[in-house]
């Protein structure tokens, strides 16, 4: 049954041939906040995640006017030639006027070089090589959550085990890696839009399994605002907020920086973070309450520095 958007809610596609290895984005928590049991009919959301049906063509827009309740789309290892000539310019006008677009891994990068779309990405990938360890290790330990207790154990998997594949490739002139990712994750102002091209896969177990991976998605791939965990009463309820703002519920412009009137439009960025400390474990939660820290300088993240909704 259909069921409408809520008005913070967008569509987030994924693009591949294996749905089943990205089943930990779905009820991820920057997906659907955190919500306590008492309030199970709240219908608040960030994304809806699709994943299209890759077996004849692909059920998606031929037009960028089409594509105005899609905020993401990643790009796992269809082949190019999926979509239509009509789809893939429609995905790359979507783009400049401020869709965003996750390039997977090795994958991804392989895939998506036969496309017109190479030209929009960060690195134009050359070949495949071992992925450092030591820069993997770096990125875990500076977007690690200070409760994480998962961190040293994902290190110590990264370095027992070798083989694991990374891309390398030409940076673009315009192109920059996010800080604290030891040159793994990498970003592209195109237009109003943004390009983020993973050097591994987003999916490998040393990343995914780890415990601090729903806030490095949120932070670091979708550059969403810094959350955090508060009591909102004496029954030791939970719930999501976001810290610098002072509310529980996303605005649209979290979710999407879409905009028809704006495509070549840049934002001012500042930096700040999403560093939690858990100070309170609530045993009947199972959850540990975070404090985020005043003046924290790590791990940062880039946020939009006016969040309010913007005049076309």
């Amino acid at each position: 049954m259909f069921q409408f958007l809520a008005q913070e809610e967008y569509f987030f596609v994924i693009l591949t041939n294996r749905p089943q290895r990205f089943a930990k984005l779905i009820g991820a928590d920057w997906q659907r906040p955190y919500r306590s049991e008492s309030e199970f009919a709240n219908k608040a959301a960030n994304y809806r995640i699709v994943i299209p049906d890759t077996d004849e063509v692909l059920p998606i827009a031929e037009t960028m006017l089409d594509w105005t309740s899609t905020a993401v789309v990643l790009w796992d290892d269809i082949s190019a030639d999926s979509l239509t000539p009509g789809q893939t310019m429609a995905l790359a006008d979507w783009i400049h006027f401020g869709g965003q677009l996750i390039v997977n891994g090795a994958d991804g990068s392989d895939a998506i070089v036969d496309s017109p779309l190479v030209d929009l990405l960060p690195l134009y990938p050359r070949a495949n090589i071992e992925l450092a360890p030591e820069s993997a290790a770096e990125l875990l330990q500076e977007w690690s959550v200070k409760s994480d207790r998962s961190t040293e154990a994902q290190t110590a998997l990264l370095q027992s085990e070798t083989a694991r594949v990374a891309v390398d490739g030409n940076l673009a002139a315009d192109a920059n890696d996010v800080a604290g990712t030891g040159n793994l994750i990498l970003q592209r102002r195109v237009g109003r839009g943004r390009v983020v091209q993973s050097r591994f896969d987003l999916m490998s177990d040393w990343i995914s399994n780890w415990d601090s991976y729903n806030s490095f998605f949120n932070a670091v791939i979708l550059q969403r605002p810094r959350r955090q965990f508060v009591e909102i009463d004496a029954e030791y309820l939970l719930k999501h907020q976001y810290a610098d703002f002072q509310r529980y519920d996303a605005d649209p412009t979290m979710n999407t920086t879409f905009r028809i009137a704006a495509r070549d439009a840049l934002l001012d960025y500042s930096v700040s973070a999403e560093t939690v400390s858990a100070e309170t474990s609530l045993a009947r939660n199972g959850i540990a309450v975070a404090t985020t820290e005043a003046g924290s300088t790590q791990p940062a993240t880039l946020l939009p520095a006016t969040l309010s909704p913007e005049s076309d």
